[in-house]
């Protein structure tokens, strides 16, 4: 019979593979069509740009380029697409160690067996075709996948208790903040978000009222951001046609 130790050496060794196929995968694709557009708002927003209101990011949620702002501002880095691309690769090893964590959960009676499952879904996870094109850009999709599945693990290994519902939903929040479009998911959790504790129903109701705000204020966010940039946009049309007029003036006298 094979020890544990020996599986769980053979588990970190398998995970490191994983993690260098992760990186290189990242390091050898071609520039991607939208990775611009990312990395463009995370350096005028590390020059001190506001978002919505200096530039158009109107179709995307904030909390990306505010990472990458943040990162190109502490690096102090001009190598805008390597951090960016560095990122994705970082959640996508860690979303590995998730679907790890998750089938140990799932199969916490039988430890080895939960191993190996976990293992055999992270290779298929990796290696899924749809995976493989659109990991390792410099793109959102791969911090909010971490979100969704380290949600998935907390809720799975606190067994629903108040804070762990705390923690899930504002991991949750995080990853609506960072791209709308995986709302679905996210929003499945919030049944399980609302399951009443043991506390007393003061405590619960708080905890609901909290999780609505937070659900109501990610799903205002694209309409507050597009009336910013609209409203934006009327004052440069305004501040441009009164620079014609003046010049217009200057001109005829």
């Amino acid at each position: 019979m094979v020890s544990k130790v020996l599986i769980y050496i053979g588990a970190v060794l398998i995970l490191a593979v994983l993690s260098l196929a992760v990186l290189a995968n990242s390091m050898t694709k071609p520039v991607g069509h939208d990775e611009q557009m990312y990395c463009t708002a995370g350096a005028l927003l590390a020059q001190g740009k506001m978002i919505y209101r200096d530039f158009s990011y109107v179709a995307q949620m904030p909390y990306h380029p505010l990472l990458y702002a943040a990162l190109f501002k502490a690096l102090n880095t001009s190598y805008y697409l390597l951090t960016g691309r560095i990122v994705s690769v970082v959640c996508d090893i860690l979303v590995v160690v998730c679907i790890v964590g998750i089938y140990r959960l799932i199969f916490k009676p039988f430890v080895v067996t939960g191993l190996l499952l976990g293992l055999g879904a992270s290779v298929l996870w990796i290696f899924n075709p749809l995976v493989d094109y659109a990991n390792g850009f410099a793109w959102n999709h791969d911090v909010v996948i971490l979100c969704v599945t380290l949600s998935l693990w907390l809720l799975l290994s606190t067994d629903l208790r108040l804070k762990s519902r705390y923690w899930t939903g504002q991991i949750s929040t995080i990853a609506l903040e960072t791209r709308n479009g995986r709302a679905v998911p996210i929003f499945s959790f919030s049944d399980l978000l609302h399951t009443p504790s043991k506390k007393t129903t003061k405590t619960n109701c708080t905890i609901t009222v909290v999780i609505r705000i937070q659900l109501a204020k990610v799903r205002s966010t694209p309409i507050r951001a597009t009336f910013q940039y609209l409203d934006f946009s009327r004052k440069s049309v305004d501040n441009n046609n009164h620079k014609d007029k003046v010049t217009q003036r200057i001109t005829t006298s």
